[in-house]
């Protein structure tokens, strides 16, 4: 097995505007157990497990992309946790030294692994939560029981993972939530993090009606406790704020305020195909690909990421990998 190490300097990937390409999405699956209304088709159909890769493989993948300078993995879907081997792909991963692994879940299944998500050596988890209100829940996620993600929100932070609240705002169907939101941030010590609605797939259709930039949202939650910057990284998706009432906020603006020229992830699919950018189709398949090829390949994907905002992407983002 031939696999790239950090120790040699020419390994560390660098794409042709300069930017160091250090983290790295890996979605297990595109099933899911909820049908959110902003990330698949009612009636999706999903991929049969017998395409998806197997434990070993994403390991072996994941491995090659330490060799060449990833340092941070995070683990998507649709819904990871609906993989039978969920717990032996974290396990295998989080054994890659000098690589932080996270965990981007719905929530349903999450209070019963917390204990050993944690135990594997999972850094953290950011759970997709819409609404506060278990009725609104169902509308958006088409289904779903809102108790059993606040469970398994709790249950992660207790067992010691690092827990942030992902929440697309959406005209109409839970912008009116925000101030609720903050007020939840404040009371349990939890960050929440404020997505806008993206043009990717099903959103394509109703975007232009529910969506809500940063800027509406950064003012509305001024008038309901005064907010203070705070520092994130340079690759930084999100950008910060804490409020006086003790609310931890972040704000994702792609639409408003695209981050691309800071752009340090690459996405793998469930399937084994590489892509350099969330609103690019085309990738390169590293599924069986013999250790020795791996880099030339990975260096290809990475001379397709753009440097600027692609305006839309018609795949369902389900499909791509969160």
């Amino acid at each position: 097995m031939v696999i790239a190490t950090r120790s040699n300097p020419a390994e560390v990937l660098v794409d042709k505007h300069g930017r160091r390409i250090r983290k790295l999405r890996i979605s297990l699956t595109d099933a899911c157990n909820l049908r959110c209304r902003y990330c698949m088709p009612e009636h999706a159909v999903f991929s049969s497990g017998e395409s998806l890769m197997p434990p070993s493989e994403i390991e072996r993948i994941a491995r090659n992309l330490a060799g060449l300078g990833i340092d941070s993995i995070r683990l998507t879907g649709g819904e990871p946790v609906v993989r039978s081997e969920f717990l032996e792909v974290v396990e295998r991963v989080c054994s890659i030294p000098g690589v932080r692994v996270g965990l981007t879940t719905n929530g349903f299944k999450l209070a019963g692994n917390a204990s050993a998500l944690a135990k594997a050596g999972l850094g953290g988890a950011n759970v997709s939560l819409d609404s506060l209100d278990p009725d609104n829940f169902r509308r958006i996620a088409r289904g779903g029981d809102l108790g059993s993600v606040l469970e398994g929100i709790f249950a992660a932070r207790d067992a010691g993972l690092r827990v942030k609240i992902n929440t697309v705002l959406m005209r109409g169907w839970n912008d009116h939530e925000l101030e609720a939101f903050h007020d939840f941030s404040a009371e349990h010590g939890l960050e929440v993090r404020f997505l806008e609605l993206m043009r990717i797939g099903e959103a394509l259709a109703f975007f232009q009606e529910r969506f809500v930039p940063a800027s509406e949202m950064i003012e509305r939650l001024q008038r309901r406790s005064p907010l203070r910057e705070v520092p994130v990284d340079a690759d930084a998706t999100a950008f910060e704020r804490i409020s006086d009432a003790g609310a931890r906020l972040g704000f994702i603006a792609s639409e408003s305020r695209p981050f691309c020229g800071g752009c340090s992830r690459l996405r793998l699919s469930a399937k084994g195909s590489l892509r350099a950018c969330l609103f690019k189709e085309d990738g390169l398949d590293l599924r069986g690909v013999p250790d020795e090829a791996i880099p030339d390949l990975v260096r290809k994907v990475v001379d397709l990421k753009p440097i600027g905002r692609i305006p839309s992407i018609s795949q369902p983002m389900h499909a791509i990998g969160g």
